[in-house]
């Protein structure tokens, strides 16, 4: 059984006559409009992560904020005090992930804890 081909009108190569899109070369034969691949060199694609959040970098520092800072300095300061004292590598690892930890929950508070500012 063989089916009946035709050209494609934008390639050339042989397609199904009932064909709606060209296998070789994406293009839609019916007319209708095709999404287009767009590739973009040179772009950061993290873009939107880096602009501020609206309504959230601005402001005074809420209660919540100021807790999670102050929970951060103190994780920090445990940390590096028991850095001091550690013997072992292990201690020493565990101490300085404490320290991580605080300054994670300093820099989240201080940035995202905030109350926006009211524009009269």
């Amino acid at each position: 059984m063989t089916e009946k081909t035709k050209k494609c009108p934008f390639c050339g190569e042989e397609i199904l006559e009932v064909a709606i899109k060209c296998k070789h070369c994406g293009s839609m034969l019916d007319g209708s409009k095709q999404e287009k691949k767009v590739t973009v060199t040179g772009v950061d694609p993290f873009a939107e992560l880096h602009t501020p959040i609206k309504g959230k970098t601005k402001g005074k520092l809420t209660f919540i904020g100021k807790l999670g800072v102050g929970l951060g300095i103190l994780f920090m300061l445990v940390g590096f005090i028991s850095m001091g004292s550690a013997g072992l590598d292990i201690e020493f690892q565990n101490s300085f992930f404490i320290v991580l930890i605080g300054g994670g929950f300093t820099v989240a508070s201080y940035l995202w804890a905030r109350r926006p500012i009211n524009k009269k």
